[in-house]
């Protein structure tokens, strides 16, 4: 049982009860959830569609009427051609037979509203006659005139500036031959981009931000609203150009337009008959505004609904174990200070004890190697060689010997002074209690610790090492930087095998180029060099101190 207290009533729930109602609560969230993103998921498909749907129909509609447009521009030119003669394009024509075939020209001009010019040229580039513009202009440069003169029947160009009427326009031109297959010369005429394109288009009322285009696989021949007379090739292979590529002859696809940079849906089909495509885009911002704004909308309502949910889930089971979990965790705190406490004072008097030991045992060797030395001296001095070389021979073992005891006893006295607190807490706890330990001693000055990474796959020699060093360096700091502020940070890269040390203080520094005394900075470099790593101090006159230290973690056997 659990007990609720409204008011100034408690009320008793047994946890079963309990449990039915969270379970019930937990399906009704889902279930209004799963409802709302239906719902969410009907309206954007929807929208999709029908913006899918009217970019169909409106590729469907251009390629109609550019179908019918240059259909119809062709056989005016091939009905054209039934009027004509190899020798009207090869031999000068009398005033007779220009005007007969201007009188042409203007008649089948005027089958299909919007031609801007209708002209013939002969095989060498030069204009016959044409209704507009001046006869014997030269055309051999242009585009649609080297096709049909390399052997192309029909060429339509892109969007170009008419030579004749001045308008820009798309050209349509048909090869004229001589019975033979010889190139007699071109019939062309050019279909004004605004009263044959241009004007149908806005009858359509695509919107804003929209666009339309006549294209070839990799040629753009018209685009709208916006247009760039003679349009180079398309660089790439861009998304509709895949979908051509792939052999369609329709389709649609989404995708972000990269002159606006906004997401469009493209609807293409080909013009029956040829090789020619209209593209219709039209931005999917607007029409999709009310479908995003219900999905914006139903994604928070499910949010609310479930941190609602986990919130009045989470309060009632969380109730009955905060206080059994606060608890918990202040008697482990009580029991771990203590704990802690008591190893480094054990740790401190065994330190103590240690020293004084190393201090007798190498005081009394160093006694017998002084005796020894001064006897070397004596022997030397006297006049007696070969009883005096002897001597020298056996005082110089015994130096040999004696040495050799001095490293046997200082280094087997030297492993007695491994830190057991390592043991404990391992190297980054352990490092956070010394400074906590600084801390309440020297209550002038702040003490602050860091650190990151997996202390606890060191191996006990560098663990070691890295205590000895943060030591030394804070003993350095309390004795002589008078600082107070001194930071602590430990960070292990277990990538690259190094182990990085820093401790900063605030105080007066010193002059690095000034020899000092003692043996901190010593003993902090020599740790450091046994396992191949790099020592920096940097420091100056009231600049403060930055110790920062790397060990290279050993892979193997330890270094010698």
């Amino acid at each position: 049982m659990m007990t609720f207290r409204f008011g100034r009533r408690d009320v008793r729930i047994s946890k079963v009860n309990i449990g039915i109602a969270i379970g019930v609560l937990w399906i009704a969230i889902i279930s209004g959830i799963a409802f709302l993103l239906y719902l969410v998921k009907h309206s954007i498909d929807q929208a999709s569609a029908r913006l899918s749907d009217q970019a169909t129909a409106y590729a469907h509609l251009i390629a109609e009427h550019d179908r019918f447009s240059f259909r119809m521009a062709d056989s005016i030119l091939r009905d054209l051609a039934n009027h004509l003669t190899p020798d009207d394009f090869l031999k000068p024509i009398s005033q007779e037979r220009r005007s007969h075939i201007l009188e042409l020209l203007r008649d089948h001009r005027d089958r299909l509203p919007g031609i801007a010019s209708f002209t013939l040229i002969n095989s060498k580039g030069t204009r016959i006659v044409g209704v507009i513009g001046q006869d014997g202009t030269d055309f051999g440069d242009l585009g649609y005139f080297k096709a049909n003169r390399d052997g192309q029947e029909l060429f339509i160009s892109n969007m170009e500036d008419d030579r004749a009427s001045g308008k820009p326009g798309i050209h349509v031109s048909r090869r004229f031959s001589a019975p033979d297959g010889a190139f007699c010369g071109s019939i062309q005429l050019t279909l004004s981009a605004e009263d044959v394109f241009f004007a149908y288009y806005r009858t359509l009322n695509l919107g804003s931000n929209s666009t339309a285009t006549l294209r070839a696989p990799q040629r753009l021949l018209i685009s709208f609203p916006k247009y760039i007379l003679s349009e180079d090739r398309i660089q790439g292979r861009d998304d509709v150009g895949r979908q051509i590529a792939a052999g369609l002859d329709s389709g649609v696809l989404t995708f972000i337009d990269p002159i606006d940079h906004r997401g469009k849906v493209t609807a293409f089909e080909r013009l029956e008959g040829t090789n020619f495509y209209a593209t219709v885009s039209l931005p999917t911002g607007q029409a999709m505004s009310d479908a995003d704004a219900l999905a914006w909308g139903a994604i928070l309502a499910a949010c609310a609904c479930l941190v609602g949910a986990i919130g009045a889930s989470s309060a009632i089971v969380r109730s009955h174990a905060l206080a059994t979990a606060r608890e918990s965790a202040e008697k482990a705190h009580r029991e771990r200070q203590m704990l802690v406490h008591k190893l480094q004072s054990v740790a401190e008097e065994e330190r103590r004890s240690i020293s004084h030991e190393i201090h007798d045992v190498l005081n009394a060797i160093a006694i017998r190697v002084r005796n020894d030395a001064q006897g070397i001296i004596k022997l030397a001095a006297s006049g007696r060689q070969d009883a005096t070389l002897a001597e020298i021979a056996e005082r110089a073992a015994s130096i040999s010997e004696n040495t050799n005891d001095l490293y046997t006893q200082g280094r087997a006295l030297v492993k007695r002074l491994r830190p057991e607190i390592l043991d404990v807490l391992g190297l980054d706890q352990a490092v956070d209690e010394m400074v906590r330990g600084y801390g309440v001693a020297h209550q002038d000055c702040i003490f602050s610790f860091q650190s990151a990474g997996d202390m606890s796959r060191l191996e006990n020699r560098v663990s070691i090492a890295a205590y000895r060093i943060v030591q030394e360096a804070l003993s350095n700091v309390i004795k002589h930087a008078g600082a107070t502020a001194v930071n602590v940070s430990l960070k292990h890269y277990s990538e690259n095998g190094l182990l990085e040390i820093a401790v900063e203080d605030n105080g007066r520094g010193y002059d690095s180029t000034t020899p000092t005394d003692g043996i901190g900075l010593v003993g902090m470099r020599e740790r450091v060099a046994a396992f191949h790593g790099t020592l920096e101090i940097r420091t100056g006159v009231n600049a403060g101190t930055r110790i920062f230290a790397t060990i290279s973690l050993p892979q193997g056997s330890p270094p010698a």
